[in-house]
């Protein structure tokens, strides 16, 4: 079952077609896995021996193929699941596209830090929303997604087609300072204008005025949205405190955000600064784009094409998952007890044959 299973996550990583249009012993191309799976008997001596004795189980059927790639992809969504439940916050990206048979596919991907302080945009596969692309409907698959993976108290950010749906602090900052900036622009565009120049010093001494009435306003302002749009995930007081003090650091040469995560948690010093630490998680999780979920899309035109358009939704979704989470799927692998979690979602699924030892 292991090779079996390095054939699968090979195939998949790799957006190659598993099967042939006949499989059959007399066939010459019965497509690339069982192609493989022959020509991988040559140098494998356990392999032969099970393809030549084998009677109820050789693992070249339709079927079979089809189980190992679901359970493949049950690992990884697992791992997925596994990685959010540890995150403190969890972003959701959506999108839909027409594929090659004008059906519309709905694409899901979450992005969150993990413990480790990584990045995360992770896929979790594709739902064919042909019937009902209301907006209802689409909440409604979006709020499963909520409940099967359990981040319901998690979600900070939102983006459909490239739009964010969310309460940024700096994007309502920069929204008000702007409202007010061009407010006073009106009056230096009248100053400029106006044919008399009597009453410029006084229109300028006003522009002082307001703009930095402006600016004075807005130092606060950054908090005030924090608390409104977040404040349940933090301790104001305590952040307040904790920036001041990172503030006084003046050795740290740190450009951002995510470079500030990254050496708090090795350093442990996050276990000190947790408000703050929590806040750069909050930061790095509200993405900036929808550009994963559009690459969702690429690998989908490849793995549904004009040659491969009458596989199903659920096979095309798993095949779609072992493409775009490939960099996943290799950490995993490398894992005790990868092929064993493989070889029980596969053992569990149902068939004539029981394949539990009992």
């Amino acid at each position: 079952m292991k090779r079996l299973t390095d054939i699968i996550c090979q195939l998949g990583k790799r957006q190659l077609a598993l099967r042939g249009l006949d499989e059959g012993v007399d066939s010459i191309d019965r497509g690339n896995y069982v192609e493989l799976v022959h020509v991988l008997r040559k140098y494998d001596h356990k392999l032969n021996v099970h393809l030549e004795n084998s009677t109820l189980l050789t693992g070249l059927s339709k079927r079979i193929q089809n189980d190992l790639t679901d359970s493949i992809s049950d690992v990884i969504l697992t791992e997925i699941k596994r990685e959010v439940s540890s995150a403190a916050f969890v972003a959701v990206m959506v999108d839909e596209m027409t594929n090659i048979r004008s059906q519309s596919q709905l694409s899901i991907v979450l992005r969150y830090a993990t413990s480790d302080s990584e990045i995360q945009e992770q896929f979790l596969g594709f739902s064919d929303v042909s019937a009902d692309r209301t907006a209802s409907a689409l909440a409604e698959r979006v709020t499963d997604c909520v409940v099967q993976y359990d981040f319901g108290s998690k979600i900070v950010a939102q983006t459909y087609d490239g739009r964010r749906v969310l309460q940024d602090f700096n994007f309502n900052f920069l929204l008000s300072v702007f409202r007010d900036l061009f407010s006073a622009t009106t009056f230096l565009f009248d100053m400029l204008q106006a044919k008399s120049n009597s009453k410029r010093p006084q229109r300028k001494r006003l522009i002082n005025y307001r703009v930095n009435d402006c600016v004075l306003t807005f130092l606060k302002s950054p908090f005030l949205s924090l608390n409104t749009a977040y404040g349940q995930h933090f301790n104001f007081p305590r952040l307040r405190s904790e920036l001041s003090v990172f503030n006084f650091n003046k050795d740290l040469n740190i450009q951002n955000e995510s470079q500030l995560l990254l050496h708090l948690k090795p350093t442990n010093i996050d276990s000190a600064l947790r408000q703050l630490t929590k806040l750069c998680e909050l930061i790095v999780t509200i993405p900036a784009s929808s550009a994963s979920v559009e690459r969702s899309f690429s690998a989908l035109k490849r793995i549904k094409t004009y040659a491969r358009n009458s596989q199903g939704e659920g096979r095309m979704s798993r095949l779609s998952l072992l493409s775009s989470e490939k960099k996943l799927l290799e950490h995993i692998r490398n894992n005790e007890g990868f092929y064993d979690h493989v070889n029980n979602n596969f053992a569990a699924k149902d068939r004539r044959i029981d394949l539990f030892f009992k």
